[in-house]
């Protein structure tokens, strides 16, 4: 089994799409006690997920200052399967249609009032983890606490990912894209060097590659290192070329590989940290918790200190 830990940026925006104060999500509630209603309820009853055949609980958590952490379990059901043992290959139990094989999942979530982002640090075994159920139900009971509110969850890369991307990574090609619209090509030309525009039915997409041999502008290639550290700022690549689009894939050479990068779907690139051979497990083959914990905070620690070093930057 292998266990990595991801985080994901945790944002409350407006009717205008801006980010706001994590406090100001209601008149009554910042987010955050939100969150600790939302987990109280979760832990005197479970939720199920038709729609995805699965069942999410949570069983423990503790809070501190604007920070909580605990167990999540999640298990999937509907079908049935026989269990063997893997020495004898015996069957010893068959699962029904209706039971569900409860995983737990360690989460931390640190939610500030005075900010305008938060963070969410999830454990996941082999690539599954509670990321989709856990936001999709956090959501849905949101509205109680505010009928138009408005949290978004975005994945985020690890500062040493970005610096590998900044200092090795060349970007090969950006294709800008627009859904369910057909637009004359020649709306798309600003420069014929710029690259080339091409129209289906209902995708025009828009494609820039620099000449052989050559690199981004400077500014474009910012631009894009921007967007793949907050997706929410994909379009200010889109303004800067003068195309507006729906979704952007950056396609990025690193290490003498070609990977291309879906700016709406950033947790496809994996970036999460493997902590198999740092974790500690128990008899039943789970993270320990108070050595899970300990890994996640100084994670948290870490983010943190990028997240200031990034706005030293900026300003």
């Amino acid at each position: 089994m292998r266990f990595t830990l991801g985080y994901y940026s945790v944002r409350i925006v407006d009717h205008d799409d801006q980010s706001i104060p994590l406090k100001d999500f209601s008149s009554t509630h910042d987010l955050y006690s939100v969150f600790i209603e939302y987990l109280k309820q979760r832990d005197d009853s479970h939720f199920k997920d038709a729609e995805q055949y699965k069942v999410f609980r949570v069983t423990e958590y503790m809070t501190e200052e604007k920070l909580v952490k605990g167990i999540i379990e999640i298990g999937d059901y509907g079908m049935s399967a026989e269990l063997i043992d893997i020495e004898s290959a015996d069957k010893t139990y068959e699962k029904s249609t209706t039971e569900a094989e409860m995983i737990p999942h360690y989460f931390l979530a640190y939610l500030p009032p005075n900010v305008n982002q938060g963070i969410i640090i999830l454990q996941k075994n082999s690539g599954r983890g509670v990321q989709t159920a856990l936001f999709r139900d956090f959501e849905r009971q949101i509205k109680d606490y505010n009928p138009k509110g408005k949290v978004n969850f975005y994945p985020m890369l690890p500062r040493d990912f970005i610096d590998e991307l900044t200092k090795k990574g060349r970007f090969t090609k950006i294709r800008f894209i627009r859904y369910n619209q057909l637009v004359d090509v020649t709306d798309a030309y600003r420069q014929e060097r710029l690259g080339k525009a091409k129209s289906v039915e209902g995708t025009t997409e828009f494609t820039y590659q620099p000449e052989r041999n050559r690199n981004f502008s400077e500014m474009l290639r910012n631009l894009t290192i921007e967007a793949i550290k907050d997706s929410s700022k994909m379009g200010n690549m889109a303004e800067a070329i003068g195309y507006e689009c729906d979704n952007v894939k950056v396609e990025v050479e690193l290490g003498g590989r070609k990977k291309t990068i879906n700016l709406n779907r950033l947790e496809s690139l994996k970036a999460d940290i493997d902590i198999t051979e740092t974790i500690q497990t128990n008899k039943d083959g789970h993270p320990e918790f108070f050595s899970i914990d300990a890994i996640a905070i100084d994670f948290l620690e870490s983010i943190l200190t990028d997240l200031g070093a990034e706005n030293d930057e900026q300003n």
